[in-house]
Formats: structure tokens, C-alpha cells, sequence
């Protein structure tokens, strides 16, 4: 989830397909939300109202200090290796993002009712991003992606 990328996120537009999941799905809020996401890497992958390209992916490590790292390649590539690119924190039962050098996205955190590993960050309405949350234990997002 880069900020480029994300900058993109922000001008989504509603469709039915993410009413669905931003509207009925329930949303992971409190102590629940903060477990979820605390210490874990988000694959992400884009939701029906992402605007850029469907072949987007992202691997982010949720660091219990509350940094943001962009897992990339992982820390042992030379040509890829992981970087921080921000912060996140939990308030009001959303997480946002905010970026290195501008930018800062704020999600409803959905739980998908038939999918339990599955998961929707919402503005209102529309699903920007669909995720699986894994532990952070070093190996990247493989093919985990949603």
C-alpha cells in the first residue's frame, strides 16, 4: 500500500459490489480491531472501488511500535528490501495510514461474512481494499494475496 498508490484510493467511486461488504459486513471495532491488526502484515489486493489497476498488491507490517513498513521483497533482498513508510494507529474503531511525505487514509475495518479470513477497509460505501491479515513472522504475504 504505497502512498502513490493510495493517493489513488481516496478518489474511489461507490459500486454495488463494494455497498455489499462496506454496508453488511460487520466492522472490527475496539480491542478486537487493534488484535487484528497490531503486530501483523496486511496482503492486500484492490476492492471493487479501487480506481487503479487490478494487478496491484500490498504487503504491510503493522509493527507494534505503530510504524508501517512496506514488506517489498523482504529484509534480506538487495534489490527490494522492506522499508517503512509510515505510521499506523486505531481511533474511533479505524485504522489510518499515514505516509512518509503526505498522505494520510482512514478505513472501517469489515470482517467478510462468508469468507472469516477475509477482510474489507472501507470509506463509507466502498471497499477500497480487501485484505487477508496474517502474523508478521518474516515470510511476506506469498501468495496469500485476496
Amino acid at each position: 500500500m504505497k502512498p502513490t498508490v493510495w493517493s489513488f484510493v481516496v478518489l474511489a467511486t461507490f459500486t454495488s459490489a463494494a455497498a455489499a461488504n462496506c454496508t453488511t459486513d460487520p466492522i472490527v471495532t475496539g480491542a478486537a480491531l487493534d488484535a487484528l491488526i497490531n503486530g501483523k502484515l496486511v496482503c492486500g489486493s484492490p476492492g471493487a472501488a479501487y480506481p487503479g489497476a487490478t494487478s496491484d498488491r500490498w504487503q504491510e507490517e503493522h509493527l507494534s511500535s505503530h510504524q508501517l513498513w512496506d514488506y517489498k521483497l523482504g529484509p534480506s533482498s538487495t534489490t527490494d528490501p522492506r522499508e517503512q513508510v509510515g505510521t499506523w494507529s486505531i481511533a474511533n474503531d479505524k485504522v489510518t495510514h499515514s505516509y512518509t511525505g503526505g498522505g494520510a487514509y482512514t478505513w472501517d475495518v469489515r470482517q467478510n461474512v462468508t469468507s472469516r479470513n477475509l477482510y474489507s477497509f472501507c470509506v463509507g460505501a466502498a471497499e477500497h481494499v480487501r485484505g487477508v491479515i496474517i502474523a508478521n513472522g518474516g515470510a511476506g504475504c506469498g501468495g496469500m494475496f485476496p
